[in-house]
């Protein structure tokens, strides 16, 4: 394995800055470096511990996700969960637009693991007891780290890495296991200092909440920023389950409890918040690990603000038309009949197409396949759906009539927009 001197040996300067970030990151947490090359030889790590040899690159699946980025040819970087409950910040090295060097900084908790818990999962390794023993002493010293906190780390190494600075919703995630999830850090809570030590922490929260909350009853997309700020400010209720997954899924739900009671008073129907509330309770409740609950939270105020924005355009449209676009909004994934709709309205077909299109401006067929393609782009941008699997799950007939629809209305294709080409205005 190189020596650091022979890592920061190269003409960028990358490695040399990548070292200085993480003797920085070091003040604060006990996490380690690692470098290796795209076939996954180490280059370099500081580690002194056992855990490198049973949870990093020595098991394959550890490279199947980062194999995947780099075969996609991301350059964002990549949090990435073990079934130990460990997550890792990965970040990529390119020159001429070819990957070189990948960089890993870890590991971490974003919850307090018990031992219990650790216990059940090294059972599966079948260690012989020295090594048993060996890895839990080292597990119970490693740092436990907010998730937002997490996620601002990888944002700096990115930036070491490329020069570039990107928000924290463009941190990829991905996880190796089913179990695991994120919590926050919760101080000791004997005696005075622990209260005052939150305290401290929460001053500001209710400030910068209420300007998130004010952005989704505005339906305002630039809500991340105000997200962003209340994120640093706390890492969510401080309620120590022992489970990881269960602390990050509690957060969750408050969070969704808080943003569709705010769309509710920006004008969305309660009933249509009620049922979205509903079904992404269920879906947060089914999230297997970090990479799935990072995605649902993002989509779940995504879709509450969009709706809401909806609304608030709509003014001084029918509440029997205003209802009909709450209805399609629900059923984007299914086949919708202009049939069904007049049923509801309680209109007969061609009276309800007709006062549809004098009151939205398009046609029925058209507000729905405007909805359907809008909703296809934020899939193609936000999760890793295939255009088959986005084309199937909107009810299109076939992915050719996707592709073309899509084409038509953004100027693109589909393929086009995953490959990084904007769209035209």
């Amino acid at each position: 394995m190189e020596s650091l001197h022979s890592l920061t040996n190269d003409h960028s300067g990358i490695s040399e800055k990548v070292l200085f970030l993480h003797e920085l990151l070091r003040c604060t947490h006990r996490i380690y470096l690692w470098a290796y090359d795209t076939a996954f030889q180490p280059l370099y790590s500081n580690y002194p511990g056992s855990v490198y040899n049973l949870d990093l690159f020595s098991l394959a699946s550890f490279s199947v996700p980062i194999r995947e980025e780099l075969d996609r040819g991301s350059s964002y970087p990549l949090i990435l969960e073990t079934d130990l409950g460990l997550l890792w910040i990965i970040a990529f090295e390119y020159h001429d637009l070819k990957a070189e060097k990948i960089y890993v900084l870890g590991p971490a908790f974003t919850g307090r693991n018990t031992s219990l818990l650790l216990r059940k999962k090294l059972d599966n390794y079948h260690l012989d007891v020295r090594e048993y023993n060996q890895i839990l002493r080292e597990l119970e010293e490693v740092p436990i780290i907010p998730s937002n906190q997490l996620i601002q780390y990888a944002v700096m190494l990115h930036c070491a890495v490329t020069g570039a600075h990107i928000t924290p919703d463009q941190v990829a995630s991905s996880s190796l296991s089913g179990e695991t999830g994120t919590s926050s850090d919760s101080p000791s809570q004997d005696g005075p200092s622990g209260i005052e030590s939150i305290t401290r922490e929460h001053r500001g929260v209710w400030e910068s909440e209420q300007r998130f909350l004010a952005m989704i009853r505005e339906g305002n997309p630039e809500y991340i920023k105000a997200l962003q700020t209340s994120n640093t400010l706390s890492s969510g209720v401080r309620a120590e389950v022992g489970d990881p997954l269960r602390q990050n899924k509690n957060n969750l739900l408050v969070l969704l409890t808080l943003v569709s009671r705010a769309a509710i008073e920006g004008g969305l129907s309660p009933s249509i918040a009620y049922t979205l509330n509903d079904d992404y309770a269920q879906r947060i409740e089914l999230a297997e690990n970090l990479a799935q609950a990072m995605r649902i939270s993002r989509e779940l105020i995504d879709d509450y603000v969009f709706r809401v924005r909806a609304v608030r355009e709509q003014r001084g449209i029918s509440t029997p038309i205003r209802e009909a676009c709450h209805t399609i909004q629900l059923h984007l994934t299914e086949k919708i009949r202009l049939s069904d709709l007049a049923a509801r309205a309680g209109y007969a077909d061609y009276y309800f197409s007709e006062k549809f299109r004098k009151e939205m401006g398009v046609s029925v067929g058209a507000y729905i396949q405007e909805q359907k393609l809008t909703l296809a782009r934020n899939l193609l941008l936000d999760t890793n759906l295939t255009i088959q699997d986005i084309s199937d799950r909107l009810a299109f007939s076939s992915r050719n009539n996707f592709t073309t629809a899509f084409r038509r209305h953004f100027g693109i294709t589909p393929g086009q927009l995953r490959e990084g080409k904007a769209i035209q205005s």
